[in-house]
């Protein structure tokens, strides 16, 4: 069990915009409050203190991570103040607790994503839903990583 919720800041920047599509640069910090709790005990298999692992992994853990992801969002304008968007980024993480699928520390976030906007005015109402994956590239072992599904809300401010 994986499970997330988060708080983040998005800083957009407009590198190309026609009538109906937008090109955006995304750059994103974000905290993640973390709970994790192993619930097949099997999963971790014979070897060097298994037990010690089986054991430690199986209780329920709360722990932070650290993102930043950098990325880019395709958007296409539906109606005037309403649009589409695809959304694709990774950054590098750094997570406070260790699983039996991936080691404290350094890894990557990788993050896609769809969603709805409404503008009125210098105000944007974002609707989201994303797919988050965090591994760090066969740096550290374990490495089999954790894959979450996110639904995101949240209102943006242009500033000219």
């Amino acid at each position: 069990m994986y499970r997330n919720h988060f708080f983040k800041v998005q800083i957009k920047y407009i590198l190309k915009q026609n009538r109906n599509f937008s090109y955006e640069l995304l750059f994103e910090p974000s905290l993640y409050f973390s709970e994790h709790q192993l619930l097949n005990k099997f999963f971790v298999k014979p070897g060097p203190n298994y037990i010690e692992k089986r054991e430690r992994f199986t209780k329920r853990k709360l722990f932070n991570e650290y993102a930043l992801n950098i990325g880019l969002i395709v958007r296409y304008r539906l109606l005037n103040n309403f649009s589409t968007y695809f959304l694709g980024s990774i950054g590098p993480m750094i997570s406070a607790g260790d699983t039996e699928r991936l080691k404290k520390g350094f890894a990557f976030s990788d993050i896609f994503g769809i969603g709805f906007s409404y503008k009125q005015k210098a105000i944007l109402f974002d609707f989201r839903m994303t797919l988050r994956h965090n591994s760090n590239a066969n740096l550290y072992i374990p490495n089999i990583g954790h894959n979450s599904i996110g639904f995101e809300t949240g209102i943006s401010f242009e500033i000219k």
